[in-house]
This record gives C-alpha cells, sequence and structure tokens, in this order.
C-alpha cells in the first residue's frame, strides 16, 4: 500500500502502523490514574444488568434503574477515542466473560481519564438502560425532538464523574479478545454487541456498505469533504470478506482522524480488531452488524499476498443448468412446487394467476457424508421478493436430519440450521447467505438438509436460490 507524505505525518503522529500487533503504548507511570482498590462492591453483573433492565423490546426504548438499593456494575474498558472514531461513549466489558455495555457520556476525550484496560465501578441507580436504534446503552432520558420519541442520551460528564470509580491502574493485556469468523458474527445474537473481536484472514473487497464498487478516490475510511460521488461528511462502511466469500462492514465516522486515510488494497490480507455493534433505524428493517476500528492498529497485517487457500468443497450444486440437481422437490400442501431456472436457479413461489395460494414445500438435499469434518457449513446466493418482510425468516428456511430417506420430509425429524444472511425482501437482488454451520451432531454419514418454503392465500414470496456449497 502506498500512501502520501500527509498520510505517513498523520500515522506518525498517531503512533499508527498497519503491520504488527494491536498494541497500545502504556501510559507513563507518572501520568496514571491510580484507581481505588477499596472499590465499591459489585451488585450485578453485565449480564444480569441487561437481562433485568432492558425490558423494551424496540429500537428505540428507555428503562428507568429505579431500584431502592443502589445497582452497581464493573467492567474493563475496551473503548479508545484517540483516534476520534469512537465519540461520547465507552465500552466497558465483564473481566471474566467479556460480555459487554456501552456507556453513553456526554464528554469528548474521555480517554485521557479513562483509559483502555482500566477497570471502573458504576453506580447505576437513577440512570436508564435503553435501546437506541436496537442496540442496549446506558444512559439518561433524552427527547428527540426531530422524530419526536423518547431515547437514551448522554450522561452529562459531571454527573456520571460522581458516578464512577477507577479500580487498579489500566491493564490492556487483561482485555478479552474473542475470536470469531465472519459466520459467526453474522448469526450472532445480542449478548455478542460491544464485544471486543478479532477477525483472522480477511481482506477489504473495494465496495461500500451498499455492494457498490468504489472508485479510486473513494477507496479511503470515510469520505469527510464532497469529492462529487458523497455528501459532505457522514459515516461510511468498507466491506471486507474472508476467503470463502462472507462479508461484513466496517463503519468510520467521517470525524476520524484516519477517515481521509486509504484503505488497504484488494490484495492485501490482514486481521481485524474491532467493537461489535447493531443498528436497526425501525421496525420494519432488518437491521445490520457493523464493525468500528478504534485505532488503524486495530488493522494487523494486510501485506501484499495471496489469499489463503479456501476450503475444499464437500458438495455443490449451481440449479443453474436447467435441473434441480440431486435434489428432491416434495409438495406438502398446494400444488406450486420447486423448479430449477437457468438464470434464477432453484424458485419457487405460490403464486399464481393473480393471487396467492397456501403452500410447503421443501427442497431435500441427497446423504452426504461429513463424517471426516470437524466443522462445516453450507452456503448460497438467494433472493426473496414480493412477499411480507415480516415472514422473511419463518417462510424461508434450512433444515438438516439424519433420519430422512424418502417421502414427507414431515415424518423425520429435523434441526434447522440458521441461515446467515437474509436479503432485504423487497428486490431480486441475490446476497450471500453466508456460511451457515451445520450443527456438531450431524458431521457424520447419511445426513440430508432441505430448504423450506411457505406461504399462504393472502402472502406468497418468490425464492430463487443458486451456487450451493458445502464445506
Amino acid at each position: 500500500m502506498k500512501y502520501n507524505k500527509y498520510t505517513w505525518a498523520l500515522l506518525a503522529t498517531l503512533g499508527f502502523t498497519m503491520a504488527g500487533c494491536a498494541k497500545f503504548d502504556p501510559i507513563p507511570a507518572d501520568q496514571l490514574i491510580v484507581g481505588n482498590d477499596a472499590a465499591w462492591t459489585e451488585t450485578m453483573s453485565i449480564a444480569d444488568f441487561k437481562q433485568t433492565f432492558d425490558r423494551k423490546d424496540s429500537v428505540f426504548s428507555i428503562n428507568y434503574i429505579d431500584t431502592e438499593s443502589e445497582v452497581i456494575i464493573k467492567g474493563r474498558i475496551t473503548s479508545t477515542d484517540v483516534a476520534g472514531n469512537i465519540y461520547k461513549y465507552m465500552v466497558i466489558q465483564d473481566t471474566q466473560t467479556g460480555e459487554a455495555l456501552k456507556i453513553s457520556v456526554d464528554a469528548g476525550s474521555l480517554s485521557g481519564t479513562l483509559p483502555l484496560g482500566q477497570v471502573i465501578a458504576i453506580k447505576c441507580k437513577g440512570l436508564i438502560l435503553g435501546r437506541y436504534a436496537d442496540m442496549v446503552q446506558l444512559g439518561v432520558e433524552t427527547f428527540n425532538t426531530n422524530y419526536s420519541r423518547v431515547e437514551p442520551g448522554r450522561i452529562p460528564y459531571p454527573y456520571f464523574d460522581a458516578r464512577v470509580q477507577l479500580i487498579g491502574i489500566p491493564d490492556t493485556s487483561a482485555i478479552i479478545l474473542q475470536e470469531i469468523t465472519i459466520p459467526e458474527l453474522l448469526a450472532c445474537d445480542s449478548t455478542m454487541y460491544g464485544r471486543l473481536v478479532k477477525i483472522k484472514d480477511v481482506h477489504f473487497t473495494g465496495l461500500g456498505d451498499g455492494g457498490e464498487r468504489l472508485s479510486d478516490a473513494d477507496k479511503i475510511f470515510a469520505p469527510s469533504t464532497f469529492n462529487g460521488t458523497y455528501n459532505v461528511g457522514y459515516p461510511q462502511a468498507r466491506q471486507i470478506a474472508d476467503a470463502d466469500g462472507n462479508v461484513a462492514y466496517i463503519s468510520s465516522s467521517e470525524y476520524a482522524r484516519f477517515a481521509d486515510i486509504r484503505i488497504p488494497d484488494e490484495d492485501q490480507w490482514g486481521d481485524v480488531v474491532a467493537l461489535v455493534s447493531w443498528y436497526k433505524n425501525s421496525p420494519t428493517t432488518e437491521g445490520e452488524i457493523q464493525l468500528t476500528i478504534r485505532t488503524l492498529n486495530d488493522l494487523e497485517g494486510f501485506e501484499t499476498g495471496s489469499a489463503p487457500t479456501p476450503t475444499p468443497a464437500i458438495f455443490s450444486e449451481t440449479f443453474l443448468n436447467g435441473t434441480l440437481g440431486e435434489f428432491t422437490a416434495y409438495s406438502v400442501t398446494g400444488t406450486q412446487t420447486w423448479r430449477a431456472d437457468n438464470q434464477y436457479g432453484a424458485t419457487i413461489s405460490g403464486y399464481q394467476n393473480g393471487s396467492s395460494h397456501a403452500n410447503e414445500d421443501w427442497l431435500i438435499s441427497p446423504a452426504i457424508d461429513l463424517s471426516s469434518c470437524e466443522k462445516a457449513a453450507i452456503s448460497f446466493e438467494h433472493a426473496i421478493n414480493k412477499g411480507d418482510v415480516a415472514n422473511l425468516k419463518t417462510n424461508h428456511t434450512l433444515w438438516i436430519s439424519d433420519n430422512y430417506t424418502e417421502g414427507d420430509p414431515n415424518n423425520a425429524d429435523w434441526t434447522q440450521v440458521t441461515i446467515a444472511t437474509y436479503p432485504d425482501g423487497t428486490s431480486w437482488n441475490y446476497v450471500s447467505s453466508g456460511q451457515c454451520s451445520i450443527p456438531s451432531q450431524y458431521l457424520k454419514a447419511g445426513v440430508r438438509f432441505a430448504f423450506k418454503y411457505l406461504c399462504s392465500d393472502t402472502e406468497s414470496a418468490t425464492w430463487e436460490m443458486k451456487n450451493l456449497t458445502v464445506k
């Protein structure tokens, strides 16, 4: 990767490097703010705290911590705002489990007094635990006049300062860093939000958050000025992918000090350390996992070289040769069935002659042998359109069985396999399913997997699928 002199000046100023481990220089001993070893007693773990007080299942909500006695949580700081990509919030993790919590504080340069690796205790009574864009955070009640809604807002710093206690000295080596694959990331639940993770052997694809191919000038983390393509400054996402083509997105603020720095080239591979976040702006949208790097030190390696070797396929089917290959279509209900199309692959729809018709249809694989596998996953490309998006994940599902042989699949035992990524349900755009992990109890001979399609007399989507592999 080539940098201009301004880039290198910035890297030198911030102490960043694109290679090596994600390390942070220790704070000089004479500058340490030593915490109180006689710490407030923790009354609730971060996990129990979220489970107790996250009471409203809506994308924007507040829940008062209105207990009679004080509620004290404790955690180690995993965020830093020194590079400007994290602003007016911090993230702490449980020192034993790594469970994380975002804390919204109305102050900049928080890392000056609350540095990375510092353990803190927080008195939470009187604050609120709420959801902002469906992600849980600790804050105070705020009324958003633009949208006429109550939502979690930033805790005024003097108020927060009176409720926080430092314990000991910062120790970045004690931070829990969870290694995870992109398929595991995409399939994660809310217990992963806020955690610090490492994703190994990935590269930047040169695509933006909408899957658009970036021009050479736009291959920077987040354009902060109008360049003929983007509006003046707003957060941007850049796509990363593993060797199997699974993708995730790194989101960066236009105010990050590295916003105008060029992203690694497509032939450069490395590891990404990032905080996991979740964004779902309305009840009708799908929501998406986002990754936030703290500084450029969170990009490890990214040296030019060949890509990691993809795992060889155990079984594959394109569905693009006019047949369903070795798959069997079985119709439980309705007259519509799975069929093959040279352009769209395996397709199914309950819509015919101007109306929807109730259907239950299965597309069942041949028996495959997974006995030699330590792990295995199914991946494919698919598009879903014309149905009710509320039924997206219930009417289009993936299952696996070790006792199905023939006939009605409902006479066999099936376990659902999570489809890591769904289409938006409102277009014909194909998306990668990601790696849909097969449960370990099915790593044996004679297993079959199947796609199950449902629709009703009032609503039916079209499901299209192609380029399936098991590896």
